[in-house]
């Protein structure tokens, strides 16, 4: 009897990000020769993650620089929003306009933060 369940769409795995460093030395890795198996055991990454950058490599549209829209924020600045939000209440258009911090970014730094926060206080508990 085949399984029948569906899987809802709406509980997906969050798969990890790499770094632009990571992708970096893959992309030292690809140009001395190695392969992506080699990539993957070196960098401690999915093997197939390895495999489909060693594919973009060989055909030339492997990216290990940053786009030149990506911002980056330091933790200071990620600290300021979280004590915006914590200690002063402000909204998430209020902390954007004040620390210039994209209001998206915000949102998911305060949701995470949250979480982090939740996850924390629940293990707590349980020892």
């Amino acid at each position: 009897m085949a399984n029948t369940e569906k899987k809802d769409p709406a509980v997906r795995k969050q798969l990890p990000r790499h770094s632009f460093e990571t992708r970096q030395k893959a992309l030292e890795i690809f140009r001395n020769g190695g392969s992506y198996k080699n990539c993957a055991k070196t960098l401690n990454i999915p093997v197939y993650t390895a495999r489909d950058w060693h594919r973009s490599y060989l055909i030339g549209t492997f990216r290990a620089e940053r786009g030149a829209r990506q911002q980056v924020y330091t933790a200071e600045q990620k600290a300021t929003v979280l004590r915006l939000r914590r200690e002063e209440g402000k909204s998430y258009n209020q902390i954007s306009q004040l620390t210039k911090v994209n209001r998206a970014t915000v949102l998911q730094w305060i949701h995470r933060a949250n979480k982090e926060e939740l996850e924390a206080k629940a293990q707590s508990t349980i020892n």
